[in-house]
């Protein structure tokens, strides 16, 4: 079961819990391949879902705390989208954040934040609207 955006409320941790739950099975995995000859035929390929997943999964391990799956999680997706990918970017701050233990990592983490949004300012979280299916 993936978590959906849908889902938040009070039973968030729930959630979480049974997801993460699965770190252990999706992370032994092979990550999604390309659909290139002859890797194809042994590694599953590539979909959006696969990623989402991989997602869902990341955030849920943080929720509970289990850093090592979310680190791992969050590295299988840099090595595919890589460092600059503007949604990696936005999870690694958020691995950071939980992995912040005094407010001076916190400010750091800020100031690292304040200098992404300098070079580019157009790079700001969506909120997500689910009456409308939309990013507003």
């Amino acid at each position: 079961m993936l978590l959906e955006s849908s889902q938040f409320g009070r039973s968030d941790f729930a959630n979480a819990v049974q997801l993460s739950q699965q770190a252990n099975a999706v992370l032994s995995k092979p990550a999604p391949a390309s659909s290139f000859f002859p890797l194809s035929l042994i590694v599953p390929s590539e979909t959006p879902d696969s990623w989402t997943e991989l997602e869902r999964l990341f955030l849920a391990c943080l929720t509970i705390g289990d850093d090592k799956s979310a680190h791992l999680s969050l590295e299988r997706m840099t090595q595919r989208f890589g460092l600059h990918d503007e949604r990696v970017m936005g999870l690694r701050g958020l691995y950071q954040e939980a992995e912040a233990r005094k407010p001076d990592d916190l400010e750091k983490i800020l100031g690292e934040y304040e200098d992404i949004l300098s070079e580019k300012p157009m790079n700001v979280v969506r909120k997500y609207d689910p009456s409308t299916d939309i990013h507003v």
